[in-house]
């Protein structure tokens, strides 16, 4: 795959890739105590993308997200989106729990989350891997200034009760949740 990149998109990488690895700092930093010792946030590595290959055909995986995708997986995002949202949680630094992936809105003012995964099946962080995105998220946030988060295109209704539950509102003809940051 080859991309030629502008100045002004090497640029933009270069101050995004200081942001993420901020937001990164900053949500290890602020993890509660319990949870310092094993669980670490990252940014999407190579690492990451082989091991979420062994989600593919999981029992209990809610949906089939091809992270690998060249037109609409992270490689498009690394590529084509310098100011993305970026998110890998590990456990003990070896077994990788979630993913998410996303990106301001055009204006800025909001952050949209196209992608979020939890490992299926075994995962040491089931139940509690929502809660950690969302921290880091905030924090993407905030060093963006943007004053919403989206959660774009839950995959069903029970996704879309969930995140209601957790203070998001549902916007049908958007087809997203969204939460007004304070």
């Amino acid at each position: 795959m080859s991309y030629s990149r502008s100045r002004t998109h090497i640029a933009t990488e270069t101050k995004y890739s200081e942001i993420r690895r901020e937001v990164i700092e900053d949500a290890n930093a602020i993890l509660p105590v319990q949870l310092k010792s094993v669980v670490s946030y990252s940014l999407i590595t190579q690492k990451a993308i082989i091991e979420q290959r062994s989600w593919h055909n999981t029992f209990g995986r809610r949906v089939e997200w091809d992270w690998e995708r060249d037109d609409y997986g992270y490689y498009h995002f690394l590529y084509q989106e310098p100011k993305r949202f970026e998110l890998a949680i590990w456990w003990r630094e070896m077994k990788l729990c979630a993913l998410s992936l996303g990106q301001p809105t055009w204006s800025g003012s909001r952050l949209r989350l196209d992608f979020i995964e939890s490992a299926p099946g075994d995962n040491p962080l089931k139940g509690s891997t929502f809660n950690l995105i969302e921290i880091a998220a905030r924090i993407y946030a905030k060093h963006i200034d943007a004053h919403e988060i989206r959660l774009m295109k839950p995959v069903n209704a029970n996704v879309i009760d969930f995140y209601c539950s957790k203070g998001y509102e549902y916007n049908s003809r958007g087809n997203f949740c969204f939460k007004v940051l304070r």
